[in-house]
């Protein structure tokens, strides 16, 4: 996608999106440019210190509105968990990086949060227990989250 699009796209979505996880009092600046990863779409990097994050979107990986949006908010969720960041920095603190112990660390790290992250899409995209609130949910997410759709 063009970077203008992918901008365009973040700029509509992203304070509702911040809101709806409860971030929206972190400053999250939003870079257009390709990621550490060249497989990512996105990325996030967080200072839970000082409540920043910065989230590289990569225009020419996304393919569409809605892989923007999935991107955004797997993102700003894992902005919502960076107190566990904070708790891995402590804990990991004693290690040396490269060894084996770092990296046992590591590997089970990425497990650990992009699972929980994926847990949290769920419980977004499938809804909780009560059918009305999920799908009075649906209706708002759709809106805001694909206005396009809409027009």
């Amino acid at each position: 996608m063009d970077k203008s699009e992918v901008k365009a796209i973040v700029d509509r979505n992203i304070k509702p999106m911040m809101a709806l996880l409860g971030v929206q009092h972190w400053k999250i600046n939003v870079l257009y440019e390709p990621c550490t990863n060249p497989n990512w779409v996105a990325s996030c990097a967080r200072n839970i210190a000082y409540q920043k994050a910065t989230i590289t979107i990569d225009p020419s990986r996304a393919d569409s509105e809605e892989d923007v949006i999935d991107s955004l908010r797997h993102e700003l969720i894992h902005v919502l968990l960076a107190p566990f960041d904070a708790y891995r920095g402590i804990m990991t603190s004693h290690l040396t990086q490269g060894d084996t112990l770092d990296r046992i660390e590591d590997e089970a790290w990425e497990v650990a949060i992009e699972n929980t992250v994926l847990a949290v899409e769920r419980i977004f995209d499938w809804g909780l227990v009560n059918p009305l609130f999920y799908h009075l949910r649906h209706c708002f997410l759709s809106l805001i989250c694909y206005p396009s759709k809409f027009l």
